[in-house]
């Protein structure tokens, strides 16, 4: 598939406060983050959420499965607080 026919969304990024810096080839750090995209292949009408870890692309996910899996995350995080409170 060629880069130009994607049309890139919206893009975010978390950055991952116990992960350590990653050194690049070029001796540059990079901060450990998790990344989002909202991409759409240009002949498609359906967008495309991609997950992945340190700038990279990750995997592709439907709206529907994306946000059942944020969901999933804050299921976990409200069921560790009451763990812990």
């Amino acid at each position: 598939m060629r880069e130009d026919q994607w049309c890139l969304g919206v893009e975010d990024r978390v950055s991952l406060s116990t992960e350590p810096t990653e050194y690049l080839d070029d001796r540059n750090l990079r901060e450990p983050c998790l990344n989002t995209y909202l991409l759409r292949q240009a002949d498609d009408t359906a967008p495309r959420v991609f997950i992945g870890y340190g700038g990279r692309s990750g995997r592709s996910a439907t709206p529907a499965e994306a946000r059942r899996f944020a969901l999933e995350i804050l299921t976990l995080v409200d069921g560790q607080r009451g763990l812990t409170g």
